[in-house]
C-alpha cells in the first residue's frame, strides 16, 4: 500500500517576509587539496548553524542546503518583531566574520579550506510579499510571484561578496525610514520587470570592532579543541545525510 503526505493549501496568500542567508568566499585554489573539500562544507555548515541559531525567531526555517538558507515570517510574527529583526540583521557582518576568524585562526588543521575560512563573507536578500502557504507532512512550502522573486533576487548584480539587499517592500515592511545607508540600485528579470533594491555594505566600523579579534587570541588550545570537535561534529552529520564535496 502506497501512503501519500496529505498536503495542505491556504485558500489565499498571506504576507510574508523571505529572507535569504548564503556563503561566499572559497575559490577553486583554496579547495583544490587534501581534506579541504571536506572541512570547507564543514565550516560552512557550522557557520550557517550558528547565523540560524542568532536569527531564527521570530522566523522559521524554510530549507536549507550547503551554502544557502531560506527563512521566512508571516505578518502577525514579523510586524511586532521587526525591531528585533533589524537589530540581528545590523549585528550579522560582525558576528559572522568573528564566527569565522575563530573557526580559522584555531582550526588544528592548515589545509587551504581552513586557512581560507576568514575570508568567508555572509550576503543577505530580503523581500516582503505575499505567498500562498501549503504543509506536506512536516515540511511548509511557500509559492507565488514574490516567493520566486525572493529566489531570483539571490541572482543579483551586486558587486561584493558581502552585504544586505532589500527591495523596496521590505524596507517599508521592516519600517526603515531612513535609506541614507543604502545604496539604490535595481534588478530585471523575465516576467518580473524592475525591482528597486536597496544595498548595506559593511562601513569601516567593523575593522575596528573586529581588530581586537586577532589570530593570536583566537589560537588558543581551548580553542583548538572546540574547532576540532565543531568541524569533526558537522563533517559526521553530513556524511550521515550523504551529502559529498
Amino acid at each position: 500500500m502506497i501512503l501519500k503526505k496529505r498536503c495542505y493549501l491556504t485558500k489565499k496568500e498571506t504576507e510574508v517576509l523571505l529572507i535569504t542567508a548564503s556563503i561566499d568566499g572559497y575559490n577553486a585554489q583554496s579547495l583544490s587539496a587534501g581534506q579541504s573539500p571536506y572541512h570547507a562544507r564543514a565550516i560552512i555548515s557550522v557557520l550557517m548553524k550558528n547565523f540560524l541559531n542568532d536569527s531564527m525567531r521570530p522566523l522559521r526555517l524554510l530549507s536549507a542546503s550547503g551554502d544557502r538558507a531560506c527563512m521566512y515570517a508571516v505578518s502577525r510574527s514579523w510586524k511586532k518583531d521587526r525591531e528585533k529583526i533589524k537589530s540581528r540583521l545590523s549585528a550579522a557582518f560582525i558576528k559572522f566574520r568573528r564566527d569565522a576568524l575563530k573557526l580559522s585562526a584555531s582550526s588544528p588543521c592548515k589545509c587551504g579550506a581552513c586557512a581560507a575560512a576568514r575570508d568567508l563573507r555572509l550576503k543577505i536578500v530580503i523581500h516582503a510579499g505575499r505567498a500562498a502557504v501549503s504543509k506536506s507532512g512536516n515540511s511548509v512550502v511557500l509559492s507565488g510571484r514574490d516567493v520566486r522573486l525572493s529566489r531570483c533576487l539571490v541572482n543579483n548584480s551586486v558587486r561584493s561578496n558581502e552585504y544586505i539587499l532589500m527591495t523596496d517592500q521590505a524596507m517599508h515592511s521592516l519600517g526603515y525610514r531612513d535609506a541614507s545607508k543604502f545604496f539604490r540600485g535595481s534588478e530585471n528579470y523575465p516576467g518580473m520587470g524592475e525591482i528597486k533594491t536597496y544595498i548595506l555594505l559593511p562601513g569601516p566600523e567593523i575593522g575596528e570592532i573586529l581588530k581586537n579579534f586577532t589570530p593570536g587570541s583566537l589560537d588558543t588550545p581551548l580553542n583548538r579543541i572546540k574547532t576540532a570537535g565543531l568541524i569533526f561534529e558537522s563533517m559526521v552529520r553530513l556524511n550521515s545525510a550523504g551529502e559529498k564535496p
